[in-house]
């Protein structure tokens, strides 16, 4: 009898220490994977546009918030350029959020990423819309924890 009691608890562990390394590999390969996206040819092309976009927005001496550059940004699919910069960057934060990536790996991977784009753009156009506690500025401070 003790030993299908110890051999029940052996599959037991057994079990969950194999669930828990299977979901630490898939929230590092999710972390890998956005990775990946954001280094592609056409976010790359899409990334550099929006870039572009903001800076001749910011150029103009105009502060602008997100809804005054969603009216601006209308032509010529300005806005969607811009917007899926900023989605990818809003879906990050989610999944890291709700533990569904390796923060850690992501942590590594988007730090000075996110850095260039919050201090250069987000930070800038939240502080304008008047977002204290914007997406963007959670992602940040998440991104940054040592």
């Amino acid at each position: 009898m003790f030993e299908v009691f110890i051999g029940f608890f052996g599959v037991i562990v057994g079990t969950v220490l194999t669930a828990f390394y299977v979901r630490k590999q898939e929230r590092k390969k999710i972390a890998t994977d956005l990775f990946v996206t954001y280094n592609s040819l056409e976010f790359i092309s899409l990334r550099n546009s929006a870039g572009s976009i903001l800076r001749q927005a910011f150029n103009q001496q105009v502060k602008l918030n997100w809804s005054e550059l969603h009216i601006q940004l209308q032509e010529d699919n300005k806005w969607e350029k811009v917007s899926a910069v900023d989605g990818f960057f809003r879906t990050l934060y989610e999944l890291c959020s709700h533990n569904l990536v390796d923060v850690a790996m992501a942590r590594s991977l988007f730090k000075d990423i996110h850095n260039h784009w919050y201090k250069s753009y987000f930070e800038i156009i939240d502080m304008e819309s008047g977002k204290k506690h914007s997406t963007h500025k959670r992602l940040n401070t998440l991104l940054n924890k040592t």
